[in-house]
Order: C-alpha cells, then structure tokens, then sequence
C-alpha cells in the first residue's frame, strides 16, 4: 500500500508508482522527463525525474529570472527600489490583499461623504 505522494500511472494501464513523498497541486511532464509541480498555491516551484528520486526546487531560479527582466525593462529609478519576492502568506496572499483592498475603498468612500 502505498501512501500519498506524487504518482504516475503507466499510459497502457497497471499500477501505480510513486515518484516522492511530497503532494503535488498540479504537475507538467516535460520532454527531459521530468515533472514540475507545486506542493501548495504559493510556494514555488519543485522537480523530480519521471523515474523517481529526489526532489528539488526550481522556485528560485525562475523568481531570480523574473527579478532580472523586470530589473532589465524598468527605468532605473523604479529598479533600484523595486523588490519582488515570494508572497510570505503562500495562497492566501491574494485573498488578504484583496479583502484588504476593499476594505480601503469602503472606508474613504465614508471618508468623501458630505
């Protein structure tokens, strides 16, 4: 028996084999056989061969590329005081920021009443 983790089933049916121990939100096979997956919303990137072994992250490399293209197609000004990051609230992020964002817009909209 086996327990959770990532797995792939054989195309022409049979068992299935696990790969690792960590839990994948969505993964990608790519063409040098390997799976790209996420554990959780929010927390970056991970790689393991399509033949089983150790997992790795890739989250840092793809962060480190989006810092410098965007460093590399900003004015300068903006760059040097810009920091991009990962969100340190994993998938809630987007929710907080958002309630937070509402919250905001309800209370100046008291703030411009008469």
């Amino acid at each position: 028996e086996m327990g959770s983790g990532l797995k792939i089933v054989p195309v022409g049916g049979g068992r299935p084999r696990q790969l690792c121990n960590a839990r994948g939100g969505g993964a990608t096979w790519n063409n040098d056989n390997v799976l790209l997956f996420a554990e959780y919303w929010g927390t970056g990137l991970y790689r393991v061969s399509a033949d089983g072994g150790e997992v790795s992250p890739v989250g840092l490399q793809f962060l480190e590329r989006i810092q410098r293209l965007v460093r590399e197609r900003t004015f300068s000004q903006v760059a040097e005081k810009l920091i991009i990051e990962f969100a340190q609230l994993g998938s809630a992020a987007g929710w907080i920021g958002a309630a937070g964002l509402a919250r905001q817009s309800y209370d100046s909209s008291f703030e411009a009443a008469p």
